[in-house]
């Protein structure tokens, strides 16, 4: 029995030991598994960590650079916009010193015109104070010459052509000045024109038109002198005829 018991003992004492060994691995071994483990976890936590740490400063630098080129943006806008205005500016005072130029050329130019208007005006009415004068001296001419055939008619001269052409002179002196009248309307007429430059040649026309009317007058009045001097030959040799026959008689 003894014997037995022995072996058994020993048996027991042995596979105890082997339990015990086995069971000190496995705790050995879950002990390195869950060391193993744990720091898987702490290197996955690292790059984790640092995943996020990269992540962060890119979205940062990111973040940064959005800032930067909207900064960008704004300064460029904002000199866009000063520069738009500055030119707006420039061409408001553009358009301000172009219309104060237009406004100072058609000031200068209706200064011109009224130059112009004065100057023709002026000549015109020297035309026609010269018209006047000289058809009020023609005038006198005619009352002298109706004067002087009343006193040859008197003393017997024939003075029958002179008196019919003098009958003309009337009506030429009332169309010399219907034309100066005319003359005068239409300068004022032609000081109302845009264009006071074509005043000379507007008034041209009725200026020699006024001068061939008086020139008609004055050619009357020749024609009526030389009927004057006509009729006082024709009385003198009229007279010279009848002394000669008288003295042939008187012989």
């Amino acid at each position: 029995m003894k014997k037995i018991l022995t072996p058994l003992l020993i048996f027991t004492f042995l596979f105890s030991g082997i339990v015990i060994a086995s069971a000190d691995e496995d705790i050995a071994s879950t002990t390195e598994g869950t060391t193993a483990t744990t720091k898987r976890e702490e290197i996955q936590n690292r790059n984790i960590e640092k995943r996020d740490g990269v992540r962060e400063k890119y979205e940062e630098r990111l973040s940064e650079i959005k800032e930067k080129q909207q900064e960008k943006k704004e300064e460029i806008q904002n000199r866009i916009a000063s520069t738009t205005e500055k030119m707006a500016e420039k061409k408001e005072q553009i358009e301000t010193r172009k219309a104060s130029t237009t406004e100072k050329i058609a000031e200068r130019k209706e200064k011109l015109k009224e130059k112009q208007r004065e100057i023709v005006q002026n000549h015109v009415n020297r035309i026609v104070d010269r018209f006047n004068k000289f058809l009020e001296n023609l005038g006198k001419v005619n009352e002298k010459l109706a004067a002087r055939i009343e006193k040859m008619e008197e003393k017997g001269f024939d003075m029958a052509n002179s008196k019919s052409l003098m009958t003309e002179v009337p009506t030429k002196v009332t169309q010399a000045q219907e034309e100066i009248a005319i003359l005068k309307e239409s300068l004022e007429t032609a000081l109302d024109s845009d264009e006071p430059k074509n005043l000379f040649e507007i008034s041209k026309e009725f200026i020699e038109s006024a001068r061939d009317s008086i020139k008609e007058v004055h050619a009357s009045l020749v024609e009526v002198i030389k009927a004057i001097k006509a009729s006082t030959k024709t009385n003198q040799g009229t007279t010279e005829s009848e002394e000669t026959a008288t003295t042939t008689e008187s012989n």
